[in-house]
């Protein structure tokens, strides 16, 4: 039995009209077997079709093309509806690409002309792969890949040309949408508001978006391939590996890293700063990667801080405020006794049955009586109980009146020395004024902790404050120094100094508003505050008065008749001994009193009279739900004559308005005998 042998397949190169199929197959003895070739020709379309090549050959000269099946169902036609001319491969070439693939045609054979000769003395050249797209007849567009050689004559002109085509459609689209997805990827890392940091498990940086640049100062160009550890600090790096170590220890794919609280961080320029992060893990080529997005939260922090001190401060506040209300109410309160005292011990005083002894004994009931109203004058101006009422006002005096009180306040180990020679006249609130030097003094005690000295120095200057600039040249100044022989204030603290709520103490020891206060009342006045310091040097606190040169003229003022002709008062005093003593003083000065203890009682006893009330004395402050003004506005519409004086142991009351207060006279307690006669006396005199 002969077994066949292989078909041994020889090119014809001269034939230059061949096919894929046109192929000569011999046998061994030398003759054509029709069966091999049919064989051969099979397999070769087959392999065409399990590679998804289709197969094209072109003869440039007579515009004749061969294609196989494979061809064809990319083209997506028929073998009835193939024509064989080579000019329908650019027909179907879509019209965007047409013009390219026309000129790739024409440079390959191009090159073809300046290659090598083969055998046949003919050219050949491999031209590169070749991306387009066709469009179907029925208008669908495909991508194709197709590889070509072309082959020409000796002296250049195009003879073939030949190659494979393969529809890529599928990896086109799926390239494009990996390109698509890789762009929103990179736009979305780079966008992103917090830093995304890929490494690998040995910390090694793969990725660092813009975000990540802009929180760690750095360029991403800069970090990319070194260790993350750059950015932990020396402190931090044990607790960091701990980290990792538990993730993968436990095969998390996700992890928070300060999520209760922030973890430090470094800059690149070597700044510390907190962030809080969270950590993925991603397995790429079998290789693990970590990602962590981390945020700076500094700012949050420092907002967080900034709220608390706020709020610390809004507390001490209230509490401060809260000590002046009980402050203010003690001192009402002792106006009203101190008032009763006052007025016994001037009455005393004017008894000349009385023997030397007893004489000099009220003479000491009453010096002390006036020292006591002096603290309680200091007292409501501590609890801002006041609304500002200006008068001559002698600075240097009132420096000197307050010598005792600083000396209480500050404590022993700090001596006060007072240096005021006057008069240094300004038109201001005294209490103010108090009120301002007491804030100065207690800074200055906070600045002495281990003791010192403070100084005040009232003195009149022709300089104005450096504030002022040349407006301050008009007149002349009272200047108050404060001067302490403290610690001194910090360069960078002093512009702040007289910031509301900027204060270096803790939340116990401060609030911050004592300065910012001292800066608005001087200002009230038309003055300034000025303030030098050096570190372990002191500091000197200045507050800058205009100086007031008019002093008016006491005889031209009408003295008021110190002597009433049965003019009639109604007296309202909740405090029954205060009631008594004005209800004796005013009889003895020849005035009729009504007496009552509150609102509803006065307005009862108005009724019943049948006498026309001239004045009506009244405490601004009275027990139920009618105060002394409420009270005046109801009486005035029973008597429109009648003229209205207030009393109160506060210098204003926060409850009503100024302009209700300004429409009445008003006597502040405690009050001396000769005060409330006189003030009676003159309303009845300016009526007349």
């Amino acid at each position: 039995m002969t077994v066949p042998r292989e078909p041994v397949t020889k090119r014809h190169d001269d034939d230059r009209h061949a096919g894929p199929g046109d192929w000569r197959v011999l046998t061994a003895d030398g003759f054509g077997h029709e069966a091999a070739r049919e064989l051969s020709r099979a397999r070769l379309q087959q392999a065409h079709q399990l590679a998804g090549l289709g197969f094209w050959d072109w003869d440039a000269v007579t515009d004749e093309t061969v294609w196989n099946d494979e061809m064809l169902r990319i083209y997506g036609i028929s073998r009835g509806e193939f024509t064989g001319r080579g000019a329908d491969y650019l027909a179907m070439t879509h019209p965007d690409d047409r013009e390219m693939q026309a000129a790739n045609i024409r440079r390959d054979f191009e090159a073809a002309a300046v290659g090598e000769p083969s055998d046949a003395g003919r050219f050949d050249a491999r031209a590169s792969t070749k991306l387009f797209r066709i469009t179907r007849t029925d208008g669908t567009v495909r991508w194709v890949e197709g590889d070509a050689v072309e082959v020409v004559r000796p002296d250049g002109t195009p003879l073939r040309m030949y190659g494979v085509l393969r529809d890529v459609t599928e990896a086109q689209e799926s390239q494009r949408e990996l390109t698509a997805s890789l762009a929103r990827y990179r736009a979305l890392v780079d966008t992103a508001l917090d830093a995304i940091v890929s490494t690998d498990r040995s910390g090694r940086i793969l990725l660092f978006n813009a975000a990540a640049e802009r929180i760690f100062a750095c360029a991403a160009s800069d970090v990319i391939g070194q260790s993350l550890e750059r950015f932990i600090p020396e402190s931090s790096r044990a607790r960091h590996h701990e980290r990792l170590g538990q993730f993968s220890a436990d095969n998390a794919v996700r992890r928070m890293c300060g999520e209760e609280e922030a973890v430090p961080a470094l800059r690149a320029n070597g700044e510390r700063f907190f962030l809080t992060a969270s950590i993925s893990s991603v397995i790429v080529d079998g290789v693990p990667l970590l990602t962590i997005i981390a945020r700076d939260v500094s700012d949050r922090l420092a907002a967080d801080a900034e709220r608390s001190r706020l709020y610390e401060q809004l507390m001490q506040a209230q509490k401060m405020e809260a000590i002046g209300h009980m402050t203010g109410g003690i001192a009402h309160d002792f106006n009203n006794l101190l008032s009763v005292i006052i007025g016994s011990a001037s009455m005393l005083q004017e008894d000349e049955t009385l023997s030397e002894d007893a004489r000099s004994l009220i003479d000491d009931i009453a010096a002390s009586s006036e020292r006591a109203a002096s603290v309680t004058r200091h007292l409501l101006a501590f609890s801002r109980k006041r609304a500002m009422v200006r008068a001559k006002v002698d600075v240097a005096e009132t420096m000197r009146a307050l010598t005792r009180l600083l000396g209480r306040m500050l404590g022993e180990r700090i001596r006060v020395d007072v240096n005021a020679h006057g008069p240094c006249i300004v038109h201001g609130d005294a209490g103010l004024i108090d009120q301002m030097v007491l804030n100065l003094a207690l800074n200055a005690r906070d600045a002495m902790p281990e003791g010192g000295v403070l100084r005040v120095v009232v003195a009149v200057s022709p300089l104005p404050p450096p504030s002022l600039g040349p407006e301050g040249a008009l007149h002349d100044w009272v200047c108050v120094s404060v001067i302490d022989s403290g610690a001194g204030i910090a360069p960078d603290v002093l512009p702040h100094i007289f910031e509301p709520f900027y204060t270096t103490k803790s939340a116990e020891h401060g609030t911050g508003l004592g300065l910012a206060m001292v800066a608005s009342e001087i200002k009230q006045h038309g003055g300034a505050a000025t303030v030098e310091s050096e570190l372990g040097q002191g500091t000197t606190f200045r507050l800058w008065f205009p100086q007031s040169l008019s002093e008016g003229s006491a005889a031209a003022q009408k003295e008021p008749t110190m002597r009433g002709h049965g003019e009639v008062v109604l007296l309202v005093e909740d405090e029954p001994a205060l009631r008594h003593m004005a209800a004796r003083l005013l009889r003895e000065a020849n005035f009729r009193v009504l007496e009552a203890s509150d609102a509803m009682a006065a307005l009862k006893l108005s009724h019943e009279t049948d006498v026309a009330i001239d004045v009506l004395f009244t405490d601004l402050i009275l027990p139920g739900e009618m105060n002394g003004v409420e009270l005046a506005a109801a009486l005035q519409a029973r008597y429109p004559q009648a003229t209205v004086l207030l009393t109160t142991g506060y210098d204003s009351a926060a409850m009503l308005s100024t302009e209700r207060l300004r429409a009445h006279h008003v006597l502040l307690k405690p009050y001396r005998p000769f005060d409330l006669i006189s003030a009676i006396s003159g309303i009845v005199a300016a009526r007349t």
